[in-house]
């Protein structure tokens, strides 16, 4: 028969082995993701850096999701369910931009998220690259010289 002690130390043993294989899976997934790249991540930033290089337009970044605690008991959830990925004002019209990669496609919150906006006057931007942005400001009458709206 076992002791407390030798019982203990094996069942923080197995704890400890769960935890490494569970470290080692998202340190493969991480890994996986920045050798095939961040495509929307890389569109956002391109989008930012245009629009305030060229225009004086701030785009803000959105953190969107849910998080735990440092302690592992409790989630956190930050901002709303499909909200764009950036925001911004443009001659005081609240601009969403939601950015996506070549084959990327809205989830169901983003569309409802998209539909929202857009019922209160804001314009929404599915954007895969930084032309699409111009065109829909100009579309929406919202850059210099330029627009039909």
């Amino acid at each position: 028969m076992t002791s407390y002690k030798d019982r203990l130390a094996a069942a923080i043993l197995k704890g400890h082995a769960k935890q490494q294989a569970k470290h080692d899976r998202q340190t493969a997934d991480t890994k996986e993701r920045k050798r095939k790249g961040r495509p929307e991540a890389s569109i956002g930033r391109k989008i930012s850096r245009e629009l305030e290089k060229e225009h004086g337009i701030v785009v803000f970044r959105r953190t969107t999701g849910m998080f735990m605690t440092m302690d592992g008991r409790q989630r956190v959830y930050i901002g709303q369910p499909g909200e764009a990925d950036y925001w911004c004002c443009v001659r005081g019209r609240h601009v969403d931009i939601e950015t996506k990669s070549a084959v990327g496609r809205q989830s169901e919150k983003q569309k409802k998220y998209q539909t929202l906006i857009e019922g209160q006057g804001g314009l929404y931007v599915l954007a895969r690259s930084v032309t699409d942005v111009y065109e829909a400001l100009a579309d929406a009458g919202l850059m210099e010289g330029q627009g039909n709206g």
